[in-house]
């Protein structure tokens, strides 16, 4: 797989390996991850749109079956809510119209439960699909950015602590795809949330 913001790299040219030519793919599956040349994160989309999908009809069964609404959201928070907790760094990169889609497939699955969203957020803590997206994010950079030893933290632009509330510098983007993607894209709602509290 060849990302290259030019294009000038293109599917023809080819890359060897001890005297081996590798397979080229417009497309890899990286633990759980769907990773392409465009760094475009629909196709992790489409992987948990399909999950979901099944256990929607799942929980449509269970709720005939006369299951409780508190056992329904137990089971969509493990079946549904965890897989777009673990896709949350490619998912909130999406475009607009796929966070909509993300957010009304959750109102779908709400619904069969009985459930409104604002009940779902009152009752059971169970936010706008892009505001868990969001939050499992920065969970997920504020850990990694507490190990002086992990790579991302190590390789991060630093400003003055003194004058700061957040330490680091959001790194520079050349391209919408990289600006949007988890760790810029974090970096910055992590700073303005510093911030807003200092």
């Amino acid at each position: 797989m060849h990302i290259n913001r030019k294009s000038l790299i293109g599917p023809t040219s080819s890359a060897q390996l001890d005297g081996e030519e590798l397979e080229h793919t417009g497309e890899y599956k990286y633990l759980g991850m769907w990773l392409n040349e465009n760094l475009d994160p629909s196709s992790q989309w489409e992987m948990v749109s399909s999950k979901t999908l099944k256990h929607l009809y799942l929980i449509k069964q269970l709720k005939r079956a006369g299951f409780a609404e508190d056992i329904l959201v137990n089971i969509y928070r493990s079946l549904c809510l965890s897989t777009i907790a673990y896709s949350a760094p490619l998912l909130g990169a999406c475009n607009k119209q796929t966070k909509q889609e993300i957010q009304h497939l959750q109102h779908r699955i709400l619904k069969i439960i009985g459930i409104t969203d604002e009940m779902a957020k009152e009752k059971y803590n169970i936010s706008h699909t892009t505001d868990f997206i969001d939050a499992t994010c920065q969970n997920i950079l504020s850990r990694i950015l507490k190990d002086n030893n992990h790579a991302i933290t190590s390789n991060l632009q630093r400003t003055s602590t003194r004058t700061r509330s957040f330490p680091f510098v959001v790194p520079k983007c050349r391209t919408s795809e990289y600006r949007d993607s988890f760790l810029p894209r974090t970096i910055r709602q992590l700073r303005d949330i510093a911030a807003a509290n200092s």
